[in-house]
C-alpha cells in the first residue's frame, strides 16, 4: 500500500430530495425496504488509475470513499464504501465504530481514549501461516481489485428487500435452541 502527496479520500454530501415517506425514518425503521433505497446512501469508489514512478508502474485503486446525505429537519447518514484489499467489513466497521466514539469523546471534552472498548485489533502476525496461503489469496485478489468492478446499485437492485428486525433475549434463545 502505498501513499502519495495528492492522494485522497472522496466525499461526498448530499441532501436527500424527494418522498418525505422514503426519508430517514424509513431508511431507519425496523420494517422492510428496498436495498435500491439504500444503495443511494452508500458512494461508488472511483476508478483506479496506472501510475508510474521512474521505472516502476502500478494501479492506483482508491481504498475510501464516504457519502453523508442530509435529511433535512430529520438527520443525516454517512455511508462508506471500502477497498476490501485494506479491510474487510468486519475491520472497517471496527475502525468506524473506534472513530466514532473518539470524535464523540472530544466533543464531550473527554480524554480517557485508554478505556474505549471498541479498540479494533489489526496485527495480523498473530495469525501463522506456514503454507503461504494469504499470498496466494492476495496475488489472486489483486486483480479484481484492481479493475473497477461495478457494485450491486449497478445491476438494477430495485426488486431486492433488506429487512431490520427487533428480537428480544428470549427470541435469541429460542433461535439458538432451534439452531
Amino acid at each position: 500500500i502505498r501513499y502519495l502527496k495528492g492522494d485522497s479520500v472522496y466525499v461526498v454530501i448530499a441532501e436527500f430530495k424527494g418522498d418525505a415517506s422514503k426519508g430517514f425514518k424509513h431508511v431507519c425503521g425496523n420494517h422492510v425496504r428496498l436495498i435500491y433505497d439504500l444503495l443511494r446512501l452508500v458512494p461508488e469508489l472511483p476508478p483506479g488509475y496506472t501510475h508510474g514512478i521512474e521505472n516502476d508502474r502500478y494501479v492506483a485503486s482508491p481504498v475510501l470513499s464516504v457519502q453523508v446525505t442530509l435529511f433535512p429537519g430529520q438527520g443525516f447518514s454517512v455511508g462508506f464504501r471500502n477497498s476490501h484489499v485494506i479491510a474487510d467489513g468486519k475491520s472497517m466497521s471496527d475502525f468506524i465504530r473506534t472513530w466514532a466514539c473518539i470524535n464523540a469523546k472530544q466533543l464531550r471534552g473527554e480524554d480517557d481514549y485508554d478505556k474505549i472498548n471498541t479498540l479494533p485489533f489489526y496485527d495480523r502476525s498473530v495469525i501463522k501461516d506456514p503454507k503461504g496461503i494469504a499470498s496466494i489469496f492476495l496475488r489472486e485478489s489483486l486483480p479484481v481489485a484492481n479493475s473497477h468492478v461495478s457494485s450491486p446499485r449497478a445491476h438494477h437492485c430495485r426488486d431486492l428487500v433488506q429487512a431490520t428486525l427487533l428480537i428480544n433475549r428470549v427470541q435469541i434463545q429460542g433461535l439458538k435452541h432451534l439452531v
